[in-house]
């Protein structure tokens, strides 16, 4: 009986090995994820009111649930993006950070779909001055298991209106 466990034993083992050496040893079993960079230009206005606004009595100016729709002409593709931007801004100098969520509807060749993600902001001298983006999605749609990350730099021309200059990644985990 012993010496069928320790056979038993070998044949599981050395089917372990085996498979592990054929993952890891043999070329074009695991594809290549691919980093496709991109670059473009995104406007952007308000498709509607915020959900809430007020100034604290700090003198720092929240507003929350506000919609603004962008729209992205790139080297590589373009998106229409849906966003729902939230911010804190001091209305004495006009500084302040942003965030929320973000829907890019993107058509690149022949695919399209969604990346649905998140972003921050930083907003110098309000109105005229630097406004900057970082942000992120998964895909979904022809981009699904994809990844975009990105960041902007550009101006707010006014209230929930601007524009930014992008540059950022595509990953894509199945090469």
């Amino acid at each position: 009986m012993k010496a069928k466990t320790s056979i038993l034993a070998n044949i599981i083992l050395a089917t372990i090995l085996l498979t592990f050496i054929s993952f890891v040893f043999m070329p074009g079993v695991q594809a290549k994820a691919t980093r496709t960079p991109f670059t473009g230009r995104e406007t952007f206005a308000p498709v509607g009111d915020p959900e809430r606004a007020w100034v604290d009595d700090d003198g720092i100016q929240h507003v929350r649930g506000f919609p603004i729709l962008g729209t992205f002409d790139g080297d590589l593709f373009s998106w229409s993006n849906d966003v729902v931007f939230g911010f804190n801004l001091d209305l004495a100098t006009g500084d302040g950070n942003g965030f929320g969520t973000c829907d890019f509807d993107v058509t690149w060749g022949e695919d399209s779909g969604t990346f649905e993600g998140r972003f921050i902001a930083k907003i110098i001298g309000g109105v005229g001055g630097v406004f900057t983006v970082d942000f992120s999605g998964h895909g979904s749609g022809d981009f699904e298991g994809m990844k975009i990350m990105g960041t902007g730099t550009g101006s707010m021309t006014g209230p929930g209106t601007g524009w930014l200059e992008h540059e950022g990644i595509i990953l894509n985990a199945h090469g």
